[in-house]
């Protein structure tokens, strides 16, 4: 054991962090993929429509944290480069967490059954829809998850992001094995019960995480400190804003979908092509959020230099990540579509291939360069071209989906992102670079 830990030791923390997240990551994709033919089993396609519909609300309901757990990871990275104390925002946090949640809970109970009843009225023939209160179950169960999460935020500040990268992992593992058992012996086959299997694990897993690390500061849960919860909040309600309009943008195309595309197959294999490109954006993202401490850290230390190369290295990595994806799935489509969607016929689309990638390579450019900013909290930037391009997607993808389909919700996505981010993006951050002296 000694020795595992001085070889690890030879190498810089984000790349074990990094390591642990791509290898996290690849077992989460895998899962999400691999439960594709399971779930079309254990729902049928109609019912697993539904299913993808409501499981895409989970980013929407998550937003309920306000980013208090990037508020706090900033927070922790910029006293550690000082060698000073943190402990009053780690109670101050505690605080915050608890009102959100109490609060949650309640909009939750008079809400979630009206967003039932609209985001389902195209599947309403289905007896579980009118019958079972799955958004407000689902709901619960993710609000918990969201605010517990806050505890892997902190494993990532003091660079111990390992530890927080496992825990997806370990629970789209329990949730595979799940799914597979209960498939196997017919138990309970409802949505619910697919939903609850591929979220309760990780709410769990992240309790757990959450009561080990702020255990030590629940004496002082009523010990408030104004300028502390302050300080905490509104920095986390400037992540926050830029959180609310990414989920506005990214995971508004299954919402859209169910009210201008009927056909269950189209939204099953728009998922199936999303899952396995965003697989790979996965592995990406995991490496750019590894080093988010890192960059924080080395901006105040006026490393400026390694900043740069990092960046460039991570979105090179990011880039090839994408076209090595975009190249196997194109050449063996059929043989993957014959192992996730046997049942299915799901056409092979140069347009959609394309379309994707294009997408994805300006996704990873505008990513890598955004996660830079929110480290050394220079979000102004986002917060200008956000509100232009929810709104250039929502339009694009409404106007386009209704006469190409799924082409015309990637092809919303794709101009919508190079009309603003792509080059909104590289100026600011070749401006905090011009404006900052090179060590």
């Amino acid at each position: 054991m000694n020795k595992i830990k001085t070889f690890l030791k030879q190498f810089p923390r984000y790349w074990v962090t990094a390591a642990s997240a791509w290898t996290s990551k690849i077992v989460v994709s895998l899962v999400q993929i691999v439960s594709i033919r399971s779930l079309l089993s254990y729902l049928g396609e109609d019912r697993y429509a539904v299913y993808l519909i409501a499981y895409s609300l989970i980013v929407w309901f998550g937003l309920a944290q306000c980013c208090i757990g990037a508020s706090l990871q900033n927070i922790i990275s910029e006293h550690r480069a000082k060698n000073e104390s943190y402990d009053k925002y780690m109670s101050a946090v505690l605080q915050i967490v608890s009102v959100l949640l109490i609060v949650s809970v309640f909009i939750i109970l008079f809400a979630a059954a009206p967003i039932q009843k609209i985001i389902f009225s195209e599947f309403s023939y289905i007896d579980e829809i009118r019958d079972m209160p799955i958004i407000a179950v689902l709901a619960l169960v993710t609000i918990v998850s969201a605010f517990t999460h806050v505890a892997l935020s902190y494993y990532f500040a003091i660079l111990k992001g390992y530890i927080s990268n496992i825990m997806p992992a370990i629970s789209s593992s329990l949730s595979m094995i799940l799914i597979v058992v209960f498939n196997h012996y017919h138990i309970c086959n409802s949505i619910m019960s697919a939903l609850l299997i591929f979220t309760l694990p990780q709410m769990f897993l992240f309790t757990f995480l959450f009561i080990k690390v702020f255990k030590p500061y629940f004496g002082r849960l009523f010990k408030i400190n104004k300028d502390d919860i302050k300080k905490v909040f509104i920095r986390g309600l400037k992540f926050h804003g830029i959180l609310i309009m990414g989920a506005a943008y990214g995971q508004i195309d299954y919402l859209m979908m169910s009210r201008t595309i009927s056909a269950s197959n189209d939204i099953v294999a728009y998922s199936l092509y999303m899952r396995i490109f965003s697989s790979a954006f996965f592995i990406y993202f995991s490496l750019i959020s590894a080093v988010w401490p890192h960059l924080s850290e080395m901006f105040i230390k006026k490393q400026f230099a390694q900043i740069k190369r990092m960046l460039i290295n991570n979105i090179l990595c990011g880039l090839l990540l994408i076209l090595l994806c975009a190249g196997v799935f194109y050449f063996l489509f059929d043989f993957i579509i014959g192992i996730l969607t046997p049942n299915i016929h799901i056409d092979k689309s140069i347009l959609l291939f394309a379309a994707i990638s294009i997408y994805m390579f300006f996704k990873v450019i505008v990513d890598g360069l955004s996660i830079f900013l929110q480290s050394i909290n220079a979000v102004r930037s986002i917060w200008k071209y956000m509100p232009f391009m929810i709104i250039l997607n929502a339009g694009f993808q409404y106007y386009f989906s209704k006469i190409y389909g799924i082409n015309g919700i990637v092809l919303g996505l794709l101009l919508s992102l190079a009309l603003t981010g792509l080059w909104v993006i590289p100026m600011k951050v070749r401006k905090v670079f011009k404006d900052a002296p090179i060590n």
